[in-house]
């Protein structure tokens, strides 16, 4: 796939408080620019600079390509993300990144290499995959567990549990759903914010169980041919 008369544009949360998470978004958008497969690559945030509202504006294609990089397409891919960038008949909206077909491919990925590393077995292996969920829109809830569904499938570990950040089954009570001695936990989010810094390793605690957390699945390497693929999908 070659657009050469295009351009692609990676827009995300980001964070006025903690703006190193954008790092992720940013090394993508480098990857995909190094494969010079649009004529310009851009990334925007919602919550730091360059700013998504203002970000149309940079770009002189005539045709532009918005990958929304977030988890489901919840209320930012599905509201925020549109009201920022404002009318604009250049604009191609693709779906959100984590409805991507390859995502539970990936985080597979994520899993099968903890396990060597920790010399797990899957038979003997609870995945706990946290999505952050809201009550103002079951996007977030159905995706994660849709994804959780096709781990299950694909046999990755004896049993992938769905839990949340902000919803029941709240992540802080995992001991509760997961019976395991030996669990992974990969977290369902798109940035390296916070969320996955420091409020998950304080909500998952001290249990006295063997517990090993990946980096959140939007931080893997292979997420940048997922965002091409989301725009061969538009197409």
């Amino acid at each position: 796939m070659v657009k050469s008369g295009a351009a692609l544009l990676l827009a995300a949360h980001g964070s006025s408080s903690q703006p190193e998470g954008a790092i992720t978004v940013l090394r993508h958008a480098e990857t995909i620019r190094n494969r010079n497969l649009f004529a310009e690559v851009h990334a925007a945030f919602l919550r730091q600079p360059p700013e998504l509202d203002k970000s149309l504006n940079q770009i002189k294609a005539s045709e532009i390509y918005v990958v929304p990089l977030f988890a489901s397409p919840g209320h930012m891919a599905r509201t925020a993300v549109p009201r920022a960038l404002g009318p604009d008949d250049r604009v191609r909206y693709c779906d959100a990144l984590g409805t991507h077909a390859s995502i539970p491919r990936i985080i597979g990925g994520q899993i099968e290499r903890a396990s060597e590393q920790a010399h797990l077995k899957a038979a003997e292996t609870d995945v706990v995959l946290v999505g952050h969920g809201t009550d103002r829109d079951p996007a977030s809830e159905n995706q994660t567990r849709h994804v959780a569904a096709r781990l299950n499938e694909l046999g990755v570990a004896a049993k992938v549990h769905a839990l949340f950040l902000e919803i029941e089954p709240l992540v802080d009570n995992w001991t509760d759903h997961v019976r395991g001695e030996h669990v992974i936990v990969v977290p369902f989010l798109i940035g390296s914010g916070h969320h996955a810094l420091e409020d998950l390793p304080k909500r998952l605690g001290a249990p006295g169980r063997r517990v090993i957390q990946c980096p959140p699945v939007g931080d893997e390497p292979e997420i940048a041919e997922s965002i091409i693929g989301l725009v061969e999908d538009f197409d």
